[in-house]
């Protein structure tokens, strides 16, 4: 007996907004962190199904504007977002979720005249809902998807505006300060949260801020493995936030990533650059897969700009020396050779 491939996946036949295929295969899918640079070292976004665990060390917050990437890459396809806070009210996250600065494409401003060109043209399934694909509104199936620049995987985001347009109508819950810091009612209220979105086919995103810390009630362990099997049977992401995340924490997770800022200084005196901190990915595997991949010694190194956080490989800086003679313009390829040769220091 064969195997048959599954086209509708737990969705129920139809395809989801913001959701493609894995390229690890085995039948997962992923949706977009809301930073390309992130999406790009994770194989391409968050794993559905998944628990993300984004610890954070030095005492900065760049994971709360991460995590309002997240949220807002989940309003952008019209996601069910839920976001469960102690350190603050959950009303005032909204508030400062980042901007979208994305512009329609040329085929919607030009009213469609641009599919009849591509209407020849013939697409492997796996490459239709890839980025940059704009087929006919049928090819990506699913009743109710928008279009236009709503199709897009990854949308861009800016970090020094803040998104005015109105929640009203967006698939949203607020739990934390002034409703319920009690984990085990926060979870209850979760997975009606996630029942809600699989009556309207959409894919779900949760983000819990701060677990761990004293400001919740009850205990972080029972209730990620609550979380994580809430986010097994559904189209759902969870992105965890955590000061200090313990070994448990993180074994109950699938993708693991670590914040460092060597206490607010920066990686300048690391000799990696003048960058704001570290980014490590202590883990990342799929809850669809076998495959299993831990990445504890690959590092990158992590910088805001004035709209967007980029993530990039970390490398050595250069000595300060050669940063000087090449500033003065001296070159040992152009420069007059010395009267003696000078031994040579390695």
């Amino acid at each position: 007996m064969g195997f048959v491939r599954n086209e509708g996946g737990r969705s129920g036949g139809t395809s989801l907004v913001g959701v493609r295929a894995s390229i690890r295969g085995g039948g997962g899918r992923i949706t977009s962190s809301g930073i390309r640079d992130l999406d790009e070292i994770l194989g391409g976004g968050y794993p559905l199904g998944s628990i993300v665990l984004l610890g954070e060390r030095g005492g900065t917050a760049h994971s709360n504007a991460i995590l309002n990437c997240f949220l807002a890459q989940g309003f952008a396809h019209d996601h069910a977002v839920a976001v469960a806070c102690a350190d603050d009210r959950p009303e005032n996250v909204i508030r400062n979720i980042p901007a979208r600065t994305d512009a329609a494409p040329r085929e919607v401003l030009r009213g469609g005249t641009e599919e009849s060109k591509d209407s020849d043209l013939r697409i492997a399934w796996r490459y239709r809902n890839q980025q940059g694909y704009s087929g006919k509104a049928g090819s990506h199936g699913g009743g109710g998807q928008p279009s236009g620049d709503a199709r897009k995987f990854c949308h861009n985001f800016d970090l020094s505006q803040v998104d005015s347009s109105s929640m009203e109508g967006k698939k949203l819950s607020l739990l934390g300060i002034g409703n319920e810091v009690d984990l085990d009612t926060v979870a209850s209220k979760l997975r009606v949260h996630v029942k809600g979105s699989i009556r309207a086919k959409v894919a779900a995103r949760i983000a819990v801020r701060q677990l761990g810390s004293a400001l919740w009630e009850g205990e972080p362990r029972t209730f990620l493995r609550k979380l994580r099997s809430l986010a097994r049977e559904s189209n759902t992401v969870c992105l965890i936030t955590a000061a200090c995340p313990d070994a448990e924490l993180e074994h109950l997770s699938d993708v693991v990533l670590s914040l460092d800022t060597n206490n607010g200084q920066g990686t300048k005196s690391l000799g990696l650059g003048d960058y704001l901190g570290i980014v490590r990915v202590l883990k990342n595997t799929s809850p669809f897969s076998l495959h299993s991949n831990r990445q504890s010694t690959k590092m990158y190194t992590f910088w805001r700009g004035r709209r967007s956080y980029h993530i990039e490989e970390a490398h050595a800086a250069p000595e300060e020396n050669e940063i000087t003679n090449f500033e003065d313009g001296k070159s040992l390829a152009c420069a007059p050779g010395p009267g003696k040769n000078p031994a040579i220091d390695y």
